[in-house]
């Protein structure tokens, strides 16, 4: 593969990874009280409180880092691949989490928002799901 080829297929990475990333951002911005938890207020629980930090970790990483990991993935590919995993995976766990422990607290996992507001489907489950796709990218060389 010559230059001009690995500069297009980089730069295709790289708007993927934008175009997430503003999906992410607008429904944030659209829903912040689903996003912008206050783990460390007085009344959360320790084990809340450590599933809300991740899950508020999470989102911003999975704005964030795979953008920046598709950049810098030719310069600084350990760098690049520890930004993207933490970026794709950190959300993800975040919420599963977050669903464990309401679920032991509670005895409700907290998932009918999936429900009443289907566009968390593609921030939850479709965006982290087509970053795997880029995987190969950031696998040992």
């Amino acid at each position: 593969m010559d230059l001009k080829n690995n500069f297009q297929n980089s730069n295709t990475e790289f708007k993927w990874a934008v175009a997430g990333s503003a999906v992410v951002s607008a429904v944030v911005l659209t829903f912040p009280e689903f996003f912008l938890l206050k783990p460390w207020e007085i009344g959360v629980l320790p084990l809340l409180q450590l599933a809300q930090s991740v899950s508020l970790f999470g989102w911003v990483a999975l704005v964030v880092f795979p953008p920046i990991a598709m950049l810098l993935r030719r310069i600084n590919f350990g760098v690049a691949r520890i930004l993207f995993w933490l970026g794709i995976l950190g959300w993800p766990a975040g919420l599963i989490l977050t669903r464990i422990v309401l679920q032991v607290m509670t005895g409700n996992p907290g998932i009918t928002y999936l429900f009443e507001y289907p566009i968390f489907i593609i921030t939850d489950i479709a965006i982290p799901l087509t970053y795997v796709k880029f995987k190969n990218y950031f696998m040992p060389r």
